[in-house]
């Protein structure tokens, strides 16, 4: 039977593709087709040149796409979450999201998919980049799915925060602090405050019967891992830690110096504020070196807020974030975070753009270094 599918695999493969999508083999056809038939439909849908090619960088892809998903949208979703899985060159979050920005209504469907662990994995970027409402989701999924899906959201926190921070305390107790944290978090694309969220979700289900579908073991592997996140992040915050030392009163006095220049002192005020992180970089002094991390941490955090900003902040906190880049302020990790947000603050409009657009002013010259992002 696989001879008469070479010619339209080589010839016409878009429609071999949207012909296998009315085959709605996902629900009803189940009683249609035999084994034999299913394994040779998920071998079609798997070829090259069928879901492979229009999920990659295809020329037509997203027409293609968009016709697909109007026929069989279980289909769709089964082949991202299968290629994510199996062939991550190909197909990565980063693009599915891209996908979803096509494809309308789109996003909601896939990241509410049976296969949990993908739908942990892009439900958390997809909160990241401020495309997916990430409290309503994760409260809406908890409750709807419960234990299957917490399961794999539990194994996500610990493989990606818990787990790393504790491989490197293992070898060097002292490393641990919080620009290394910051690094943590930020390879998770959990936010502290997307962190936050998640647990305080985790927390009301943490007692036994407050929902049935979420089973004793499982319980206990919750209160397991809101211990191991405390045990890095106390539960009053980080923020917290930093208001007993001092470091995070230190870090706002900063920054609201520079917020509060006057007008034509714009420019004196930012260049203070990178004289002071050279002197805080080169500083024995820990409450100093954590100062440093506390600014560097907000600088980050505040491009969630960007949309929010009246421009003339947007343009201070701009030209610091170029700075920063500029002066090569943050180690090859953060620089890579940095570059990141400046690409996809480009891509975006309205104020993001305008960040992106006087950010890259301000370490124009250093864009030749940055070949993998510009």
């Amino acid at each position: 039977m696989r001879e008469l599918f070479e010619t339209p695999l080589n010839k016409v493969p878009e429609h071999l593709t949207l012909t296998l999508a009315h085959l709605n083999f996902a629900h009803k056809n189940h009683q249609v087709f035999g084994a034999s038939s299913l394994s040779l439909l998920d071998e079609l849908l798997s070829h090259p040149k069928t879901m492979t090619s229009f999920l990659g960088a295809h020329a037509q892809s997203i027409p293609i796409l968009k016709e697909l998903w109007k026929a069989n949208q279980n289909m769709v979703i089964r082949c991202i979450s299968e290629l994510c899985r199996n062939e991550n060159k190909i197909t990565n979050l980063s693009r599915v999201l891209d996908i979803t920005q096509e494809l309308k209504d789109s996003l909601i469907p896939i990241v509410s998919c049976a296969d949990y662990s993908f739908a942990v994995h892009l439900g958390v970027l997809a909160g990241k980049r401020d495309f997916l409402n990430y409290d309503v989701w994760l409260k809406q999924r908890i409750k709807e799915v419960g234990t299957p899906f917490v399961l794999p959201l539990l194994k996500y926190i610990n493989e990606r925060i818990v787990g790393e921070i504790q491989s490197v305390a293992e070898k060097n107790p002292d490393s641990v602090d919080e620009t290394l944290k910051l690094q943590v978090l930020e390879k998770s694309h959990l936010t502290q405050e997307k962190l936050a969220i998640t647990l305080e979700h985790l927390k009301e289900i943490s007692s036994r019967n407050s929902n049935h579908k979420i089973d004793e073991n499982t319980q206990e592997r919750i209160a397991e891992t809101i211990t191991g996140i405390f045990d890095i992040f106390p539960p009053s915050g980080a923020s917290a830690m930093g208001q007993e030392k001092g470091v995070e009163p230190k870090a706002n006095e900063i920054f609201q110096k520079m917020f509060n220049a006057e007008e034509g002192h714009e420019e004196e005020a930012i260049a203070q504020v990178i004289q002071t992180l050279k002197q805080f970089s080169e500083s024995k002094d820990k409450t100093e070196k954590e100062v440093k991390a506390c600014m560097l941490h907000s600088l980050f955090d505040e491009y969630r807020f960007l949309h929010k900003y009246p421009y003339k902040y947007l343009e201070l906190i701009s030209k610091l974030f170029g700075d920063v880049i500029n002066e090569e302020l943050v180690d090859e990790t953060l620089m890579v975070i940095a570059l990141k947000f400046v690409f996809e603050a480009y891509r975006r409009d309205g104020k993001r753009q305008k960040f992106a657009i006087i950010t890259l002013k301000r370490f124009w010259e250093k864009i030749p270094k940055q070949k993998d992002f510009f």
